[in-house]
């Protein structure tokens, strides 16, 4: 409650900010729950990735996400913007230890999307369509069954409070919570259903009654 009466005095003073990605979920989404949980207004400048493929047929999509503040300054990769945002907002762990492992599991989440990439690279080009299921066998069941989902499980099994770092709410939870909703929106269906602490944080943090209307109301994407 505190830190949504600090974000709203702080309203009058808003930085105006611009979050340029495309127009995917990807690794903007996080960012994107930030924002809503917050009610802080931004630009969502989302580039159509089909403009991409026009040019080049074949990965990677650019380097994004950046976030741009008042027009001058910059911040690139999804966990540094949601630090920084967090920093500014609320939302940091309390302690400096659970700080540190909120920076760690940026890092690895950051990872993990990246080991993903030539799986859901199948959604977003249609010359890859063909390998999916190869791609589920050789991708998906390494990066996320085998190694995000068991890590991740893990460390909420540690916590014991529903959150990934500490016992409340942090930046990291929206991180975390979304790569879980990409493995339930586009993996094989009951995948997760061995991980049910994992899907229990999920839930947790899209149930948060500030993201409803923007989860509700999003739009659809590729991936």
């Amino acid at each position: 409650m505190m830190q949504h009466i600090l974000s709203f005095m702080g309203h009058a003073n808003q930085p105006e900010y611009q979050l340029l990605y495309l127009n995917l979920r990807g690794k903007g989404e996080p960012i994107r729950l930030f924002f809503k949980y917050f009610n802080i207004e931004f630009t969502d400048e989302k580039q159509d990735y089909n403009n991409y493929k026009n040019v080049k047929d074949t990965p990677p999509l650019p380097k994004m996400p950046r976030l741009i503040v008042n027009g001058e300054f910059e911040v690139n990769y999804t966990s540094c913007i949601l630090q920084y945002l967090a920093e500014k907002h609320g939302l940091l762990p309390k302690t400096a230890e659970d700080r540190a492992l909120a920076n760690v599991w940026g890092v690895r989440l950051n990872d993990y999307l990246n080991q993903m990439r030539p799986w859901f690279y199948c959604f977003l080009y249609d010359n890859l369509r063909p390998l999916l299921e190869e791609r589920i066998e050789s991708v998906y069941k390494a990066a996320v069954l085998e190694d995000f989902a068991v890590m991740l499980q893990r460390q909420l099994e540690t916590t014991k409070s529903g959150f990934l770092v500490g016992n409340e709410l942090s930046y990291i939870d929206f991180y975390a919570a979304h790569l879980t909703d990409l493995c339930l929106t586009y993996g094989p269906k009951e995948s997760l259903k061995d991980f049910p602490v994992l899907l229990q944080h999920h839930k947790k943090i899209y149930s948060l009654p500030e993201l409803q209307e923007y989860l509700k109301n999003r739009p659809e994407h590729d991936f």
